[in-house]
C-alpha cells in the first residue's frame, strides 16, 4: 500500500525522520491519519496533495501541478536532505 524511506534529520536541535509516503488516492484516509500520528511524534511526510474540492471546481492548470507535484515528492526518496 506504502512506500516509506527514513532519514534522520537535526534541524535546530530537533532531531527528525523525513518519511516519504506513495500511494493512491483511494488510500487518502489512512494516508491522512498516518500523517496525523507522525506530525505528533515529530516526523516530516511527504504525501500525496490530498484534494479538498470535487474534480470539476480545479482548473486544468491546478491539476497539472498536482500531478507533478505527486510525481516530484515520490522521487524525494532518493534526495538526501542537508542542513
Amino acid at each position: 500500500m506504502f512506500e516509506e524511506e527514513e532519514d534522520n534529520k537535526n534541524y535546530s536541535g530537533i532531531s527528525m525522520n523525513i518519511i516519504t509516503v506513495c500511494g493512491s488516492l483511494k488510500y487518502k484516509n489512512q494516508i491522512m491519519k498516518i500523517k496525523e500520528e507522525n506530525a505528533l511524534r515529530v516526523i516530516c511526510m511527504l504525501s500525496i496533495v490530498c484534494p479538498t474540492k470535487q474534480i470539476e471546481e480545479y482548473t486544468k492548470e491546478e491539476i497539472e501541478f498536482a500531478k507533478i507535484l505527486n510525481k516530484e515528492k515520490g522521487e524525494m526518496k532518493n534526495y538526501e536532505f542537508n542542513n
